[in-house]
């Protein structure tokens, strides 16, 4: 009997492009959950390359103006072990971030009833043995992966790497589906030159393809015009594009520029750039505002001034808590003035310009704290112990300790101050990585694809079929190669 497969299909098209290169290798049946703008439904309804058994739209379920059935969401809740306000809450769209339209309670619970409902009718209809899918970014997305868990459907999450600018598949987020294999892993010790020349591939891979500063100037402005004489369908199909009118998106825009402009004079002006690396101190590197890996793993740890100030309390007496921002949050617009001032206030805390390198603070501190992300895995390259306030896929390394409440932060941290790292541990995770990870380079891919397909940022545009089909042949072996990558997890989970 054939294998049933259901693929989220998005916007980056990733996911098109790996069903066209799964289906040449593995007889299946292909089903497509479109999450897409609408502008791109005639591509979809017309296109020839991939055979899907059946699609559906997501955006194309969601109605306007419904009133929500509570017994129904509480029923979910139950069924599905979730935690509906948590997901809600720490949606981007819904509330925190944007201005555009005030989603109301009714409204929220009125999305999550559909979407529930719609997923639940697509995966009792075909029962799929397997969910292809990104990491998610969206709460719609999570929930999909959540349901699916419940229903014991196998998932195979596209993920970045901690190593390199590869990928991995998982099931979890935070969990490695491969663990069992880790203590079997052979390796050979590794030098803290080979360890940290991996980390710097890494970090160079996100810089080239997410952390590009945003400027002034012509390109901006073209876009701009694009996006104002451009199709704006999805204001009125897609929910998360509710209230985004091109006068409002571009007013938005425009004082996104101002701010980031006067915070960066702030940061220049205000941020320790060379700050004294021999004092005591702990180091705390912050997340980016408004990703994923706060809202979703660390969704209690969300407000990120109140957290550092609950570490500040933890800290042994003789220690700075030396905290940096991150570089990447240019692509935020940076912090408000507001809260840096407020951690600025902090009578323990030194505040790191985020041109100052890591390196030089992780050789020096005595131990990393952060909320998720990989500053404690790097942290252990550089043979200091740290501590997490998350679940996250390294965390059974000896060297990381996990916080379940802040109130044993303070004992937990003067415990980790006294451990002594294995850096044999460190070599084999590193082996043991390397064995399940692909050298698929994602952020590259998407680069390529958006400057062929998305030149001006927007991506309400007409999909031609022939030129995707174009690009499809010019990326035939990396995305053989990524295809081949899912047949061998789908054995994996499969026991074979």
């Amino acid at each position: 009997m054939k294998k049933k497969i259901l693929v989220l299909w998005g916007a980056e098209f990733t996911h098109f492009c790996l069903t066209y290169a799964l289906q040449k290798k593995l007889d299946a049946e292909y089903y497509a959950i479109i999450d897409s703008p609408s502008s791109h439904n005639k591509f979809f309804d017309s296109q020839l390359l991939v055979k899907l058994t059946k699609k559906w739209y997501l955006h194309k379920q969601i109605q306007h103006n419904k009133n929500p059935d509570i017994d129904y969401l509480s029923d979910v809740e139950k069924k599905y072990n979730l935690n509906l306000w948590q997901i809600t809450l720490n949606e981007r769209i819904f509330y925190r971030f944007f201005n555009f339209h005030k989603f109301k309670r009714d409204e929220i619970l009125s999305i999550e009833e559909q979407v529930i409902k719609f997923y639940e009718c697509v995966l009792d209809e075909i029962k799929p043995d397997y969910l292809i899918i990104k990491l998610p970014h969206l709460h719609h997305q999570d929930l999909l992966i959540k349901i699916c868990r419940e229903k014991h459907i196998k998932i195979l999450m596209l993920n970045l790497s901690l190593i390199g600018p590869g990928t991995i598949l998982m099931q979890k987020t935070n969990e490695y589906d491969e663990l069992e294999n880790f203590e079997n892993t052979k390796y050979t010790t590794m030098t803290f030159e080979e360890c940290n020349s991996f980390l710097r591939g890494t970090k160079d891979n996100m810089t080239r393809t997410a952390i590009q500063e945003k400027t002034v100037g012509p390109k901006l402005f073209k876009m701009f015009f694009h996006f104002l004489f451009s199709n704006n369908e999805k204001i009125n199909t897609n929910y998360d594009y509710y209230g985004r009118t091109k006068f409002r998106v571009i007013s938005f825009e425009i004082k996104q520029i101002l701010r980031r402009i006067i915070r960066k004079k702030f940061i220049d002006n205000n941020l320790i750039k060379n700050p004294n690396l021999k004092n005591s101190f702990i180091y705390m590197p912050l997340n980016v505002d408004m990703e994923r890996a706060i809202l979703m793993d660390a969704p209690y740890y969300t407000n990120h001034v109140e957290t550092v100030r609950s570490v500040a309390k933890s800290i042994p007496i003789n220690s700075w808590l030396y905290v940096k921002e991150h570089p990447a949050q240019i692509m935020r617009n940076w912090r408000s003035i507001k809260e840096y001032k407020e951690l600025l206030e902090i009578p323990n805390v030194m505040l790191i310009h985020p041109d100052h390198p890591n390196e030089d603070l992780y050789r020096n501190c005595k131990m990393v704290i952060s909320i998720a992300g990989t500053g404690s895995f790097e942290a252990a390259v550089f043979k200091k112990p740290s501590v997490i306030l998350t679940d996250l896929r390294y965390d059974f390394m000896p060297s990381v300790e996990r916080c379940h409440s802040i109130e044993e932060l303070p004992s937990i941290i003067r415990q980790s101050l006294n451990k002594e790292i294995d850096y044999g541990v460190v070599s084999k995770y590193f082996h043991f990585v390397k064995s399940i990870v692909s050298d698929f380079n994602w952020g590259k891919f998407n680069l390529e694809f958006n400057s062929t397909f998305y030149p001006n940022s927007n991506v309400d545009v007409d999909i031609s079929e022939p030129k995707l089909k174009e690009f499809l042949n010019g990326h035939e072996n990396v995305l053989d190669s990524l295809a081949e990558f899912h047949i061998k997890k789908m054995k994996f989970l499969d026991g074979l």
